[in-house]
């Protein structure tokens, strides 16, 4: 049996730029460009750096390791507690980061469901936020939607013929704006078939409320 070795540069790359869109998740949320966190302000203030694994000092370490090639070695591996807690802290998976699985996500399930569907964490990240997703009113993401949509035949086999034509057209030196635009019409009409086919079906098998319509939607 082969014996499983570990580059640690590349190991410490995935951690680092996972815990980078962390951090710049967290500085984002401040929507005024104003009140936007700086990263010295995300180390600084304990409010924005709870549970962050390791110190800044130590951060910085990691970080110009994994992101300079040339950067000195200074250390030789990373304990099993310091890992942990990068995963925790991210949510992420060890697998990934070690590089066994492509995947990010923890789920046990993650990686056959990305080996059977061709699916990216994004993608099953968004159908995560529908699956947990509480619709108030009718029309509202919801799985049974996604199921609707997903298992609409029709829609699926004109987009596999309209899309092709529409790129064409997008990478044809010879098209005209007319011709992009009764390509993109073929796209849109089976969006808006679709919608028609699966609107009645929502109606039907939904006791939630309908939303409140305003006036001026239809300005």
């Amino acid at each position: 049996m082969r014996k499983q070795t570990f580059e640690l540069r590349s190991i410490m790359k995935r951690i680092i730029e996972e815990t980078e869109s962390k951090i710049m998740s967290i500085r984002k949320k401040h929507p005024k460009k104003s009140e936007q966190l700086t990263k010295n302000d995300f180390f600084i203030n304990p409010k924005y750096n709870i549970d962050f694994p390791v110190s800044r000092s130590t951060y910085d370490k990691y970080y110009t390791f994994a992101r300079k090639k040339n950067a000195s070695r200074k250390f030789k591996s990373i304990d099993i507690e310091t890992l942990y807690a990068f995963c925790t802290y991210n949510n992420c998976s060890a697998d990934y980061f070690l590089g066994f699985i492509d995947t990010k996500r923890k789920e046990a399930s993650a990686p056959q469901i990305r080996d059977d569907f061709g699916l990216s964490d994004n993608a099953m990240n968004t159908l995560s936020v529908i699956r947990k997703n509480s619709p108030e009113v009718r029309g509202e993401l919801s799985s049974d939607i996604m199921n609707l949509i997903l298992e609409d035949t029709e829609f699926w086999e004109k987009i596999n013929i309209h899309l092709p034509l529409y790129i064409a057209s997008l990478t044809e030196s010879r098209t005209t704006e007319v011709d992009i635009d009764m390509a993109r019409y073929g796209l849109t009409r089976a969006f808006k078939e679709m919608i028609d086919r699966i609107a009645p079906e929502i109606i039907k098998s939904n006791n939630l409320p309908t939303e409140k319509l305003s006036t001026s939607i239809y300005i």
